[in-house]
């Protein structure tokens, strides 16, 4: 019975032993395929490389098959957070020893580089707000060896892409200027290849920005403070561009807050001035009003019930321009003559308001604008004294002087041709002529008379003495269409 046990064992240990031989013949070249792979794993890529020469060209093959999916494995590894950058990098240059096309890890190891440079621009902004010296020490050694591993092209991509997503938090609001310049002051500290041209860019634009912004809170602290026109004022003047989409939305909504705001506040307010009588404030708040409001308040009628007695009439002779003047000139024989020979040709359609005798009261000259004359303008002169309008006469006005009168060219004039001047003067409500000096052909007269060269030149000198040579046409004037609001913004 012993000697039976004896030979079971025996013949047990030479099955197992078998047994054994023919596994190890049969895995050996499955432990060699391990091995590569756990070379990999440990980053070691002498071992790898004999692991993988151990193999025959059909489990080479095998393992060359599988690197792409184990390589994108190790890349999800490091992008979980389940491997750091040191084991991802050294599996990468371990495959990259076995590789046969010398691709396979390129897309892979690219990108965690670019994951890394990222991270490590990222590490120095915050040790630099921590005042940790030692966290920007090793975040520059980790940009160190990215450098060995990225080429010049990808590190400003990977600069770019990161200044490009700072820079849109900037314009959305959610880091500040502060924290953008630090971002490119760090970028221009990594010595990257052709960036600084963009990093400029970026902190000019940067700079308008903010102006922009503190433009918008002196804007919105107006408006707080019931300032409605200093917040218009300041949103019509912005000149927007794409650089901040966020502020010309904001812009825009605070000056139609104000704007709407505004406008009722300031139309009581004017209403309050013109009931208590305070006629300057009222006067001062119109002004205002015309610059931002003239559209979308009838601002006429306050300024018409405000306006001076003067104001009033003009006003009202503009509205009947055509009929007041035919009613003056018919009144007179050489009225009648205007308007038998040429009123239809100068039937006024524009006017100018001139002060010629500065008493603070200007008088109204009536003309029509199409008139083809460059010597002088036609014009009918009104004034306003002593509470009504009164027809002044009709003048070929050519000149303005300094004091209170101007120079015209006679309308009766007895010379076919001719080189000729008049001063009016004017005094109390009247105008009268001074001297009538003409040249023609070389004989020179003075009212009329004959007379030698030097008394010409003499009353020449005396009519154009005070003469401004500015005429009516260069002046600010008005179509009598427009004629009110050119009567009341006189000032």
């Amino acid at each position: 019975m012993k000697k039976t046990w004896n030979k079971l064992i025996i013949v047990s240990f030479i099955v197992l032993a078998v047994v054994a031989c023919a596994a190890i013949v049969f895995l050996y070249p499955y432990y060699n395929e391990y091995k590569v792979f756990d070379g990999i794993e440990a980053g070691q890529w002498n071992e790898v490389q004999k692991s993988y020469e151990a193999l025959d060209s059909e489990k080479q093959k095998a393992v060359q098959e599988m690197l792409p999916d184990y390589a994108k494995h190790i890349c999800l590894e490091y992008q979980t957070g389940e491997k750091d950058y040191i084991y991802t990098v050294a599996a990468y240059d371990a495959i990259n020893s076995i590789d046969e096309t010398k691709s396979i890890c390129t897309k892979y190891n690219v990108l965690v580089n670019r994951t890394e440079y990222r991270d490590a621009i990222e590490q120095i902004y915050n040790s630099n707000q921590n005042y940790n010296g030692q966290g920007v020490v090793q975040a520059n050694e980790t940009i160190n060896k990215i450098n060995l591993r990225l080429d010049t092209d990808t590190k400003k991509e990977v600069v770019i892409e990161v200044l490009n997503e700072k820079y849109q938090q900037y314009v959305d609001g959610e880091i500040t200027a502060d924290a953008m310049n630090s971002y490119i002051s760090i970028v221009n500290g990594l010595a990257v290849t052709d960036i600084a041209d963009y990093t400029t860019v970026l902190t000019n634009n940067i700079q308008v920005i903010e102006s922009y912004r503190a433009l918008y809170d002196t804007a919105q602290a107006a408006y707080d403070q019931g300032d409605y026109f200093t917040a218009l004022n300041i949103c019509q003047s912005v000149q927007l561009d794409p650089l901040d989409s966020q502020y010309i939305d904001k812009f825009y909504s605070l000056y139609k807050l104000a704007y709407s705001t505004g406008m009722n506040y300031y139309d009581g307010l004017l209403d309050t001035y013109i009931e208590i009588g305070d006629n300057q404030n009222a006067l001062n708040l119109l002004d205002k009003l015309e610059k931002y409001y003239a559209e979308d308040m009838n601002l006429q009628k306050y300024k018409l019930s405000m306006a001076a007695d003067w104001q009033k009439a003009y006003v009202k002779l503009a509205e009947n321009a055509d009929s007041e003047i035919q009613k003056v000139l018919g009144e007179t024989e050489d009225g009648i003559n205007i308007l038998d020979s040429f009123y239809k040709n100068i039937k006024p359609d524009s006017m100018l308001l001139y002060d010629v005798d500065e008493d603070g009261v200007p008088e109204a000259f009536f003309y029509n604008s199409m008139e083809r004359n460059e010597t002088y303008v036609s014009c009918f002169i009104f004034t306003y004294r002593d509470g009504a309008v009164s027809y002044l006469g009709y003048a070929k006005v050519r000149s303005f002087c300094s004091d209170s009168s101007f120079v015209a060219f006679p309308w009766l004039s007895t010379r076919a041709s001719g080189d000729e001047y008049c001063l009016k003067r004017y005094s109390d409500g009247v105008i009268t002529d001074g001297p009538y000096v003409q040249n023609v052909d070389g004989t020179y007269y003075v009212n009329e008379q004959v007379v030698d060269e030097t008394e010409y030149l003499s009353q020449q000198s005396e009519t154009l003495a005070t003469s401004l040579n500015k005429g009516v046409k260069d002046f600010d004037t008005a179509t009598l269409e427009d004629s009110e609001s050119y009567i009341l913004a006189y000032k």
